[in-house]
């Protein structure tokens, strides 16, 4: 097996709905739903969670993640993700001797993401010629029409103004989703992980879910919507197999 490493980043405060990495989602946890993905891609080698909060953790340990205490130093939530990712690299890579090909991200908010969605972004790294892959989500409103901003007189125009009549003529937007994070391991050496939008340069590729893998949960409305939608996917499922 490759020596590639998932890191999930769980932390125990949440201001739009308390406890939520733990909260149960399906009949389990929902970083249990995250943790699952990452093992049924079969991509890595190691699954580690992160984490200030020891029951997130001993939930992860409960259901096949290695635990990592995170430094209260990145457990607030004005930090960034990235500074607790590369942590979480070093101390595993110290602790197994042996640095990793690649780096995946997956946040424990996204848990209608597929394992073969991870896949598919993992051949987009390997087969094309960028530093790193994240997921996005077509067809968002796009900004050369929908997306207006105040201005410094006071009034609000759109905030990406160009000169672009019809709807079909403006570029094509995609919104990232939050699922899937990638890189070669190499991004991380030299880099100044604590820029806020590193992970996205000019050599950044993209693997496009479709919006009804493409929930991050955030508040109880964002929960309750995956709720139904994943008893939709076990409808589905079921008729398939009753076919």
């Amino acid at each position: 097996m490759s020596k590639n490493i998932c890191i999930i980043l769980a932390r125990g405060g949440s201001k739009g709905l308390p406890g939520k990495n733990i909260k149960p989602l399906a009949g389990k946890p929902l970083i249990a739903h995250t943790i699952g993905h990452a093992q049924e891609s079969g991509l890595f080698s190691h699954i580690v969670v992160s984490s200030d909060d020891t029951d997130i953790l001993s939930v992860a340990e409960q259901y096949g993640a290695i635990p990592l205490k995170r430094p209260d130093d990145l457990a607030s939530d004005t930090i960034g993700s990235m500074p607790s990712v590369k942590h979480a690299l070093l101390r595993v890579e110290e602790k197994t001797g042996t640095p990793f090909n690649t780096v995946t991200l997956l946040q424990p908010t996204s848990p209608l993401r597929l394992a073969r969605d991870i896949t598919g972004a993992m051949n987009v790294l390997k087969n094309g010629h960028a530093d790193n892959v994240v997921s996005v989500t077509s067809d968002p409103p796009s900004p050369y029409y929908t997306v207006i901003e105040q201005q410094s007189s006071g009034g609000y125009a759109v905030c990406k103004p160009a000169h672009i009549v019809r709807r079909q003529d403006a570029p094509p937007v995609y919104q990232l989703n939050g699922a899937i994070y990638i890189w070669q391991r190499a991004f991380f050496t030299g880099t100044d992980i604590h820029h806020t939008y590193k992970n996205l340069t000019e050599k950044t590729d993209i693997y496009v879910m479709p919006p009804e893998r493409s929930f991050d949960i955030d508040t109880q409305l964002d929960f309750d919507l995956c709720v139904f939608m994943l008893e939709r996917r076990k409808n589905e499922e079921t008729a398939v197999k009753a076919a």
